[in-house]
């Protein structure tokens, strides 16, 4: 009624207030005001040197306070004469937390005439094992032939060591002792080969217990993360939501698998099903947070009918999906051709060859997309100011973390068995740091939570803030939208009329007009 007679009265052109309510209930992305968006530049600051601080503090635990990843038990010599003899290495006392166990022989090379050489060798490779002292021998393999190509290169002195090659690798230790029986085919008919030195690598039990209780220190954090982000947005309703608060709640579960609550059972249960389990996981957990990355760099500066599930979620889902399968693919078909065969090379089968190519070319792919996706939000930043700061935070903070991760790729850090403690931590607390630094950011700040809970969501002008404050029309209407036009009804003009406030038993608001 009160619409109704100003309307009336001054002539007020309604298409304009449809035009308005329009306006606000596309504001979608404008739900909610988060910390990102009342953090002063020294909060900024604050948040970033916190994250720099953990990080650098867990490279330093690694590697001061972390044991040493590998165990070597001494190495074993086999003369040149003896090559060609069954020779029997033996390993005993190992544990389940040894983890991992790693045959890596160097050979001699003899140089005659002072040159780099190349040339392939035929191992013979059984192995036994037995639990303890009072069972019985089990053979594992049995006179298994295998191809090695030997790289040597001239160094000037008359004996120099070709490069080391791994000659049987056990994903999983199921026993106590085992006994691995060497021979090399034709290899004293060889000039070029001199003796041969054999060791044993396995993951000191200790790096184990340090890898156990971090990943469970971690797996508590996020529970707890996860509790608190859920108790500070429970008064929103999900699509209150901005698009930068639901990625984060689904990445902090992810971030439940990158810990891998599960990792002891790799440990104590050999087969297939935890292999499976662990790189399911992790492939999961990448796919999220690489999906997480394009749609946030392409989503940001698009409207929200523009996200649509077909058009713009639709072609990143099937590009991640198919990096998933072949990831997953590739890193259970390594360890399950290793527990079948210990002395297999996973690199001449040309079906592991295909996923693994094949996810090189789909990574190729998302780099292009994601690049093209922050040139062209950069761009809109400009002629959309409020996306300026969330991308810039967003920006600056993920390249940051993305650098870091491609540098430990490019040299070598990340692998199925890290170098040292150091560079497991590192990785370990890389991820974690990240998530749960950006589910502080994006958390509802107390203007946002204190403010009032509107049918059309959580209505925040950006500009003009405090101008808008002084001019408000305090009207308390069943329905929100009348305040909205009220006030803008207002700040065109219109200052011919007066509304008084006089509370009444039943709490409502009388109106009068002045002619």
């Amino acid at each position: 009624c009160i619409r109704d007679s100003i309307n009336a009265e001054y002539g007020g052109p309604k298409q304009k207030k449809q035009t308005s309510l329009h306006k606000m209930e596309s504001m979608e992305t404008r739900t909610m005001r988060m910390n990102l968006q009342s953090m002063s530049k020294l909060g900024f600051i604050l948040a970033f040197t916190l994250f720099f601080i953990f990080f650098i503090a867990s490279v330093f635990i690694g590697a001061l306070a972390g044991p040493d990843v590998i165990y070597s038990f001494p190495n074993r010599t086999i003369y040149h004469q003896d090559l060609e003899k069954a020779n029997v290495i033996p390993v005993v006392n190992l544990i389940k937390l040894n983890q991992q166990l790693i045959l890596e022989v160097d050979v001699e090379y003899i140089q005659s005439n002072i040159q780099s050489g190349q040339f392939d060798v035929y191992f013979e490779l059984s192995i036994e094992a037995r639990k303890d002292n009072r069972s019985k021998w089990q053979v594992l393999q049995s006179k298994k032939q295998n191809s090695r190509t030997l790289y040597c290169y001239a160094s000037g002195r008359p004996n120099s060591p070709c490069e080391s090659v791994w000659l049987a690798h056990l994903p999983f230790i199921g026993y106590s002792d085992y006994n691995f029986t060497i021979s090399l085919i034709n290899g004293t008919k060889n000039p070029s080969i001199g003796n041969m030195l054999v060791y044993i690598h396995v993951v000191n039990h200790q790096f184990t217990l340090f890898e156990l209780w971090f990943r469970f220190t971690f797996l508590m954090l996020t529970f707890v993360v996860i509790i608190l982000y859920s108790y500070k947005l429970r008064n929103f309703k999900w699509s209150d939501w901005t698009i930068e608060q639901k990625w984060v709640a689904v990445l902090l579960f992810g971030l439940l698998g990158y810990n891998n609550p599960f990792f002891p059972l790799e440990i104590l249960v050999s087969g297939w099903f935890p292999v499976l389990l662990d790189q399911a996981l992790l492939a999961s957990f990448l796919f999220l947070l690489l999906l997480f990355w394009l749609v946030m760099f392409d989503g940001l500066w698009k409207e929200p009918s523009e996200r649509t599930i077909l058009k713009f979620y639709a072609p990143k889902i099937l590009l991640m999906g198919l990096f998933w399968i072949a990831a997953l693919v590739a890193g259970t078909w390594t360890v399950l051709q290793q527990l079948n065969d210990a002395g297999s090379r996973i690199y001449e089968i040309s079906g592991y060859l295909f996923f693994k190519v094949f996810s090189l070319l789909v990574l190729i792919v998302y780099v292009f997309w994601l690049m093209y996706s922050i040139c062209r939000g950069m761009n809109s930043t400009r002629s959309i100011p409020y996306l300026g700061l969330r991308l810039k935070f967003f920006g600056i903070f993920t390249l940051i973390v993305i650098t870091i991760t491609a540098g430990g790729i490019l040299f070598g850090f990340v692998g199925p068995v890290s170098n040292n403690t150091a560079e497991f931590l590192s990785f370990l607390s890389l991820f974690n740091l990240y998530i749960y630094t950006l589910a502080f950011v994006y958390l509802p700040s107390k203007s946002g939570i204190s403010g009032r809970r509107l049918d059309i969501g959580m209505i925040k002008l950006e500009e003009d803030e405090d101008e808008n404050d002084r001019n408000m029309v305090k009207i308390d209407f069943s329905e929100s939208r009348e305040e909205y036009e009220l006030e803008e009804f207002k700040n065109k003009g219109n200052d011919k009329f007066s509304i008084q406030d006089t509370p009444s038993p039943d709490d409502t608001k009388e109106v009068k007009l002045e002619d």
